[in-house]
């Protein structure tokens, strides 16, 4: 664990952060916003299992997806029920869903261009518009950034081995004035 937290810290550091060890062992960075008193984004990830969020307790943040939007999103519910019976009653992480997502988006462009040509599916992938698991995403002409959902999320204290550890708080839907301009990117 130490060789990890050396290179995640060069890593933050070389970034500008305040990086330190608190008493449990855990890695702990800080990113100063620019403006004094501006609100603060906490991200936590673990290598390790911890069964009861903890000190993550009503932590916000972002993903891609989470199982439990099933409740309002038919295309999750569709997905997650297949997920879970092909993988004895788990629930699919936002790695599962993207990888899915990416799988299918390529199978679904080749089958619109007739085969694999490179040109053919790149064009078939352009016009594509589709909800596969989480609500309508598309891909963007100058760059193929996925045009999707991003979901803000607020850790619970769930009873131990409950996969429910999470609130969607707020959806932000697909939009392109979310992301950098293509202009700004450098493509025409």
């Amino acid at each position: 664990m130490r060789d990890c937290h050396r290179e995640i810290t060069s890593w933050l550091t070389a970034a500008g952060a305040e990086v330190r060890i608190d008493a449990a062992g855990n890695l702990r960075a800080l990113y100063a916003a620019a403006q004094s008193g501006a609100r603060r984004l906490l991200l936590g990830s673990h290598v390790d299992t911890v069964p009861n969020a903890g000190a993550f307790d009503g932590v916000l943040g972002g993903t891609s997806y989470y199982w439990g939007l099933e409740s309002s999103v038919p295309s999750a519910k569709a997905f997650n029920d297949r997920f879970r019976k092909m993988h004895d009653g788990r629930e699919p992480s936002d790695y599962g869903s993207l990888a899915y997502a990416g799988v299918k988006t390529f199978l679904m462009a080749a089958r619109q261009a007739g085969g694999t040509d490179q040109d053919a599916v790149i064009a078939a992938m352009e016009s594509l518009a589709y909800d596969y698991y989480k609500g309508p995403q598309h891909y963007r002409k100058c760059d193929h950034q996925s045009v999707q959902s991003v979901f803000i999320i607020e850790s619970k204290n769930a009873p131990p081995n409950d996969p429910d550890v999470f609130n969607i708080v707020a959806t932000d839907p697909p939009d392109e004035a979310n992301l950098r301009t293509c202009e700004e990117l450098g493509h025409t």
